[in-house]
């Protein structure tokens, strides 16, 4: 069944400003679920040391190909992470609008930052 998303307009015109925070924490909440996965919180955390193309991060992660490019692919969906290709290779790097503090681990993804630890 198929969730109904109607938004009632406001007197004051503030339904635009409701459907824009909708879609806000819509795009939140689909980065948290990607971030979540390990393979692609794994992948932002090398793509925070700078451009990588597929064939180091398969063998930064240990994991294969077609592995890494499908989770590549969806992070490139959310405009997580940006790619670039140069002959046969394929580069990824972060969107440039997101930015990691390596020395705090702070994700910056603008209306939302996270705290990264290891082995939490």
């Amino acid at each position: 069944m198929k969730a109904s998303h109607s938004l009632q307009p406001q007197p004051d015109g503030g339904d635009a400003t409701t459907h824009r925070d909708s879609q806000q924490q819509f795009q939140t909440l689909a980065v948290l679920r990607a971030l979540a996965d390990p393979t692609r919180l794994g992948l932002i955390l090398c793509l925070a040391e700078g451009e990588r193309c597929v064939g180091d991060l398969t063998d930064t992660l240990g994991l294969r190909q077609p592995r890494i490019s499908h989770h590549l692919a969806i992070l490139r969906q959310l405009d997580l992470v940006v790619n670039r290709r140069a002959g046969k290779k394929v580069y990824y790097r972060l969107h440039p609008s997101w930015r990691l503090q390596a020395s705090s681990s702070l994700l910056d993804l603008g209306p939302l930052q996270l705290r990264l630890r290891a082995g939490a």
